[in-house]
């Protein structure tokens, strides 16, 4: 590979999964019918706009009650937006929302927290380019690896998905590094692959299950990813 001076990662399948092995759909679909509670078919796209209040108002230094007061607001909004039936009160339900659609519903891969602390060792600019939701900074605030990550950069916020190169683009620009010195990593062949090639930037697979016979560079695991730039013998 040539010299790399920043390092992006997607967020999901490459720094965390659903800790618990379900999506955060069938999630909010089983906790309505446990409690009595039904809503139309599920779409994503309303849950964004939930987080479209939850990226603004959120802070994670804030008191208690005033997070609570946040998760009970989203929990009205994803209510009123999915349609719920039965007129349930969103302060009652607001503890379990939180549990299904917060952080804590995803866990990190055990090498995260090391690599992360090694790629600033060692002096390269971080970030993350993901297909997501506002609010992914707080989620990365609770996690404990903000400090180490120079940009956090979703979807929404770029206003267009991966594989669109503009949002590599973005990242490259507020890293102040040029395309070709940022190493990508992600999971999906499309999306992060062939994204951050046609954005300039090299590319590397993250295939933890090897299930992706060749798309070029290729790693198990972030660990593997450090000796492919350069930074472990």
């Amino acid at each position: 590979m040539s010299p790399v001076e920043a390092v992006t990662l997607d967020f999901f399948g490459t720094l965390a999964d659903h800790a618990d092995g379900i999506g955060r759909s069938r999630l909010f679909a089983d906790y309505l019918a446990t409690q009595g509670l039904g809503c139309p078919r599920f779409d994503h796209r309303v849950m964004y706009e939930a987080f479209d209040y939850y990226g603004e108002a959120f802070r994670p230094d804030s008191s208690d009650r005033k997070r609570k007061d946040v998760w009970i607001e989203f929990t009205r909004r994803l209510f009123e937006r999915t349609g719920v039936q039965g007129n349930p009160d969103p302060e009652v339900h607001a503890g379990s929302i939180e549990t299904i659609f917060g952080p804590n519903h995803f866990r990190l891969f055990p090498e995260v927290i090391p690599v992360l602390e090694e790629l600033k060792r060692r002096g390269l600019a971080v970030g993350i380019v993901s297909n997501w939701h506002r609010g992914l900074n707080h989620f990365c605030a609770q996690y404990g690896i903000l400090e180490f990550l120079d940009v956090v950069i979703t979807s929404t916020d770029a206003g267009c998905e991966k594989p669109h190169p503009t949002i590599f683009g973005k990242a490259a620009t507020r890293l102040g590094v040029s395309a070709g010195k940022v190493a990508h990593v992600g999971d999906s062949p499309e999306d992060d692959v062939e994204g951050a090639r046609n954005a300039g930037m090299q590319a590397i697979l993250l295939d933890r299950h090897d299930r992706v016979l060749s798309v070029g560079r290729k790693v198990r695991d972030l660990e593997e990813m450090l000796e492919l730039v350069g930074l472990r013998a």
